[in-house]
């Protein structure tokens, strides 16, 4: 069975026709790092990734991991242009896997350096109510969502535990001998967020897509086992202009061709011990102006809520107010573009993950949940700016451009000389 299938037979089984949920159980990006650290020597008991669907010979062997983590880097897309990676010195593979959900940036670097699903670790989306604040917060800034300004809760002394006590796996490992580099922007480097994740890291920064790279090769040629680097800006291209566009689809080009002068220069050696893997945290997709819906002060089914909605703009939870004014509001304005979920519904057909769900991080998902259908989404403007700002690409739903992400397996040609 193909990797798609087997995702497909998975949202299916869970009772999913419209949406691709996430397939924690062994083809996910929750499942990379536990997957890594066991080759690499280390007893790690998270869920690694289900070898039936993935040539285990790329994990063999292996000292060194590079880990690139291109945002808003699709299967499709990759799939497309699988060629500009390619050399002849090397050997790669492209695996389909699925993001978390929803999929967004704080939840999915969440899930990949914890190496769990969401609903244990907690960050459940870009904007996320706080009960224990009483407030809806930024989760990437740590501030309010409004009136708040970058790592604002830290600074007036809320600690950061406040957002997940899941600790990242380089952390945990840490204790055993692991050495991790985490390569991140330089304007990002001491924000909480990334604190949060890259515990247990040693952070490296850059400026731009070079000096990342150059970055990455330096880290490989010193002692360290593990190196994990993210890349932004493809995702701002995509929510300026859209991921159908010419100049996503150039960034895109421009970030595979410079990775791959960074692979050839690695693997020129024919060493085979360092395995490089390159994944995304999500997908994105294409809206418009007249598949995005601003909800003013006079909806109906943002008068039956008790706070305006938070999460994403394609997956949405409701604290509600009046489920019966909700519900009749749901049919009136929302039933041809979203569906419409009982948040427990949710969590027990595994969305977020499986097992037991801590009573505070199940505040977080509402009473209910909205994830929106084919290219809608709903903007609530916490701000003025918002409400003039539309952006051409958008995540956080259950789409196959949102969800499903590639797994690029490389390592040197077995006939390498070293």
């Amino acid at each position: 069975m193909h990797p798609i299938e087997a995702i497909e037979e998975n949202s299916r089984s869970k009772g999913f026709l419209d949406f691709l949920v996430p397939y924690y159980d062994g083809l996910s990006i929750i499942n990379i790092l536990p997957t890594v650290l066991n080759h690499l020597g280390y007893k790690c008991s998270l869920r690694g990734l289900d070898f039936n669907f993935i040539d285990r010979t790329y994990f063999e062997n292996i000292e060194r991991v590079l880990l690139i983590i291109v945002d808003s880097l699709n299967y499709s897309l990759a799939l497309k242009n699988l060629e500009l990676l390619k050399y002849n010195n090397y050997e790669t593979l492209l695996v389909p896997i699925t993001s978390v959900a929803p999929t967004t940036t704080s939840t999915a670097l969440t899930s990949i350096y914890t190496g769990v699903a969401p609903q244990e670790h907690g960050v459940l989306g870009y904007r996320l109510y706080i009960r224990e604040l009483g407030m809806v917060i930024n989760t990437i800034e740590f501030a309010p969502i409004v009136g708040g300004f970058n790592d604002s809760l830290r600074k007036c002394g809320v600690k950061t535990e406040i957002l997940t006590k899941v600790k990242p796996l380089p952390r945990v490992f840490a204790e055993e001998g692991l050495r991790t580099s985490a390569i991140g922007y330089k304007k990002l480097e001491n924000t909480a967020f990334t604190s949060i994740i890259t515990d247990g890291c040693e952070m490296k920064t850059y400026i731009s897509l070079s000096d990342m790279l150059a970055n990455c090769r330096k880290a490989l040629e010193e002692d360290f086992q593990l190196v994990i680097a993210y890349w932004g800006l493809l995702d701002s291209v995509g929510h300026e202009y859209g991921p159908n566009s010419y100049e996503f689809n150039l960034e895109l080009k421009h970030v595979l061709l410079s990775i791959r002068e960074l692979l050839i220069k690695e693997f020129t050696r024919g060493s085979r011990d360092c395995l490089v893997i390159i994944t995304a945290d999500h997908g994105q997709i294409q809206v418009s102006e007249n598949s995005t819906i601003i909800l003013g002060s006079d909806s109906k089914f943002l008068q039956s809520l008790a706070i305006p909605p938070y999460g994403e703009s394609r997956f949405l939870y409701l604290q509600v107010d009046d489920e019966e004014r909700l519900l009749n509001a749901y049919t009136e304005e929302f039933s041809d573009k979203g569906m419409l979920f009982r948040t427990e519904d949710l969590v027990k057909r595994g969305v977020f993950g499986e097992g037991i769900i801590s009573n505070d991080i199940r505040f977080r998902l509402g009473d209910f949940i909205m994830i929106m259908k084919d290219r809608f989404c709903v903007i609530y403007p916490y701000s003025s700016e918002e409400s003039v700002k539309l952006l051409k690409g958008r995540h956080g739903g259950l789409s196959y451009e949102e969800s499903i992400v590639p797994l690029i397996l490389i390592r040197a040609r077995s006939n390498s000389s070293s």
